[in-house]
């Protein structure tokens, strides 16, 4: 009941933690090379659980982990950063 009262709805909280998420992310991620993001996913795996357990602490919810999905890039993006690892 705790939850409910607090957020209202699964789709609230949702959004609230998307917010959340998407903000550290493209705050973190804008200061670094798409290899060093990869790299230190470890570590962005650990604030993004941090920052989530943060805005749900009072609502009766336990993040145990989060972590940034497997990075994919498509062929083109690829095949430009290999020209300038040449």
């Amino acid at each position: 009941m705790v939850f409910l009262t607090t957020i209202e709805s699964r789709d609230i909280a949702h959004k609230q933690m998307e917010d959340v998420y998407v903000s550290l992310i493209t705050r973190e991620l804008s200061k670094v090379s798409l290899e060093k993001a990869i790299e230190n996913r470890g570590t962005y795996d650990e604030e993004i659980a941090k920052a989530l357990q943060d805005i749900t602490s009072n609502w009766g919810v336990h993040i145990e982990t989060a972590m940034i999905k497997g990075i994919l890039l498509s062929h083109e993006l690829n095949s430009k950063i290999q020209l300038f690892h040449l």
